[in-house]
């Protein structure tokens, strides 16, 4: 794997990626449009719209669904990193790796909202995968 890709995705759609979840971010005055809305019976569950990789990788093989689409996650990719990284932002940068299982061909480079039965509900930035269509990436930094 060369600098420049992650997960098979090449760098200007990793920045393009980043980018479209900060200016969102931007728009919501203040509030994360990833950390949107728990649900009353998901309250005491693990929020992974806030969490860091460790807890991430520990969610591995569970099945989310939105919009008619079910995903799994398959696991996560921690992004290389050099020097130390602001308090305000997660220890760890990483790609999380979804699976479509059921639902067809999802378009990417949207906002979806996630849904689980334990975990609580949250908006997150998905993008298509090159290689692999029927996977989903989502950037977290």
């Amino acid at each position: 794997m060369t600098d420049s890709e992650v997960s098979g995705i090449d760098r200007r759609t990793l920045l393009a990626g980043m980018a479209g979840a900060s200016a969102l971010s931007a728009c919501s005055g203040g509030i994360s449009l990833l950390d949107a809305g728990a649900g009353a019976s998901a309250s005491a569950a693990p929020r992974l719209a806030t969490a860091d990789a460790d807890k991430w990788a520990a969610a591995a093989g569970s099945t989310f669904s939105t919009g008619g689409y079910t995903l799994r996650l398959a696991g996560i990719e921690r992004i290389a990193q050099t020097g130390s990284r602001p308090d305000a932002l997660r220890q760890q940068a990483f790609v999380a790796l979804f699976d479509i299982v059921r639902g067809g061909f999802m378009p990417g480079d949207l906002i979806y909202r996630i849904s689980h039965a334990t975990i609580p509900a949250f908006n997150i930035f998905l993008s298509g995968s090159a290689s692999t269509p029927s996977r989903m990436h989502a950037f977290f930094n």
